[in-house]
């Protein structure tokens, strides 16, 4: 169950993040809302469950963003990396954790995105503007977070709870 429930948030934030984006252009400014998933996965699920979901996500956001081939991927495999450890010093996960990994997961995925597109296309109003959207960005994953963390933390407590019964018959 655990897996099925993985998979049907990640698409479904696909799915919302992807129509979002080509609704309404003006949202571009939003960070990346798988960022969030990753993290409570990372916090608080098998490293097995947590590494599956990161290469789906990787594969699967590529597939459907326009950005550079292999970004997204590469970037949710570095915060698999650089995360993965964090249960060993926090032993519970909690909200301000929480809110504080995906702050630096924004922070870090920018600064990737920022390599990726220096390298094809350097240029000196790139950083005003690269640093303008991480701000942005930075302020709505602080303000959104708690919420993300809540709505996670629920779905993935009821999924746990979910068993599937035999049918017996009478």
């Amino acid at each position: 169950m655990r897996f099925i429930t993985c998979f049907t948030i990640l698409i479904f934030l696909m799915a919302f993040q992807t129509a979002l984006k080509t609704t309404f252009p003006i949202v571009t400014t939003c960070y990346d809302l798988l960022i969030p998933l990753i993290v409570f996965l990372i916090l608080s699920r098998s490293r097995v469950e947590t590494w599956l979901t990161v290469i789906v996500a990787g594969i699967g956001v590529n597939m459907l963003s326009g950005a550079p081939l292999g970004v997204y991927l590469i970037t949710y495999i570095w915060m698999f990396m650089l995360f993965k450890n964090v249960k060993t010093y926090f032993h519970t996960p909690d909200s301000s954790l929480f809110i504080t990994l995906v702050i630096i997961s924004v922070i870090f995925e920018q600064l990737i995105f920022g390599v990726f597109y220096m390298i094809q296309a350097p240029a000196e109003k790139f950083f005003s503007h690269a640093l303008y959207v991480t701000c942005l960005q930075v302020l709505l994953a602080g303000i959104t977070s708690p919420v993300a963390f809540f709505i996670l933390n629920k779905l993935f407590d009821v999924s746990d709870k979910l068993v599937f019964q035999p049918h017996h018959e009478v």
